[in-house]
């Protein structure tokens, strides 16, 4: 009964794995999961968040300045007003006039995507880990599946003669527990549901429409700037847009400085957008639950593998069936 009792232990640990596999579509939702992950992974440096948030910094700041300060050095050297100036802005290049006007209500939301990227770059590091940093992740399932299996065909076996099949049992019950605490995976997978759990609030299909259209918004004002207002005005001033970027204060930050602000914003809209259908996939998975199945199902193999080793190895569930020798009785008696 004893023996019995430890293989079914070991068996019960071989379905749970293979279940956690098809329960959690893991063969399926790992191709996501790498893909997500190599797309964040420039994004998630410290220099480059740090340079996102000062690229809004500079962003926020630009209708301010872009009033304040180009619109009327402009407009004098037009002999305008600066009202007079604002009007012909409006009138001739609109893109300029209404992404000036919406930069105020743009900004917030990709600040919003920076501060997340800027909260959970730790946690995307040790996510981006899982399994280790040299293992691709599509290996998972089909080691949780394999060990799984292994666990069935032991546990069968353990109904049989022998100490051969409780100890694999139990070799393999310690790779169990062993393999995730070796890689960490216990902290890994705490990080992975944690983001996953963050993110879910910012992934929606409003909020990745939302940024889609102030990436839309702010580059099709700097494309006005660029290539519409500046030109026209330096030929109107019979210059160039080099020398009037030189003349006017702050024109020449505006023109260097927005493309590559502009650059590194398409990224991110570009990245969180492209990755919506990603998240979704992967959005259902417990990495903690799968760890701890791991884990757990190891401990019980051992524990299994050591209570059937307990009672000897001679001792079978299944017993043969002995062959009877015709006349054995009548000689006895």
């Amino acid at each position: 009964m004893q023996r019995r009792a430890s293989a079914f232990l070991v068996i019960v640990v071989g379905v749970a794995l293979a279940t956690t596999v098809v329960a959690n579509r893991l063969t399926s939702r790992v191709t996501p999961f790498e893909r997500m992950t190599a797309e964040y992974r420039p994004l998630m440096s410290a220099d480059l968040v740090a340079t996102l948030g000062r690229d809004l910094d500079t962003l926020a700041a630009l209708p301010g300045d872009f009033q304040a300060r180009l619109v009327p050095a402009i407009a004098r050297t037009l002999g305008m007003t600066p009202e007079q100036f604002t009007l012909l802005i409006a009138g001739t290049y609109p893109a300029v006039a209404q992404g000036a006007a919406a930069i105020p209500s743009l900004v917030p939301g990709l600040r919003s995507l920076v501060g997340v990227l800027a909260a959970e770059r730790t946690r995307f590091v040790s996510t981006d880990a899982i399994p280790t940093t040299n293992t691709s992740t599509r290996s998972m399932p089909w080691i949780i599946l394999g060990a799984g299996v292994a666990a069935l065909i032991l546990g069968f076996g353990m109904l049989g003669y022998g100490w051969g099949a409780p100890i694999l049992a139990a070799i393999l019950g310690a790779l169990l527990l062993a393999v995730p605490l070796a890689t960490s995976m216990p902290s890994k997978s705490a990080a992975a549901d944690t983001l996953n759990a963050h993110l879910k609030p910012v992934y929606t299909a409003e909020r990745v429409a939302g940024a889609r259209q102030a990436l839309a918004t702010l580059e099709a004002f700097g494309a006005s700037v660029q290539n519409d207002l500046v030109p026209a005005l330096a030929r109107q001033m019979g210059t160039t847009p080099a020398d009037l970027a030189t003349k006017v204060p702050g024109l020449g930050d505006i023109l260097t400085g927005l493309p590559a602000g502009l650059g590194r914003m398409r990224v991110l809209v570009g990245t969180f957008a492209g990755n919506f259908d990603n998240f979704r996939a992967i959005s259902p998975v417990s990495f903690r639950q799968i760890t701890w199945t791991s884990m757990g199902g190891g401990i019980a193999m051992m524990f299994a593998a050591g209570w059937g080793m307990a009672i000897g190895g001679t001792a079978a569930v299944v017993r043969p069936h002995r062959a009877r020798i015709p006349g054995r009785k009548r000689a006895a008696a």
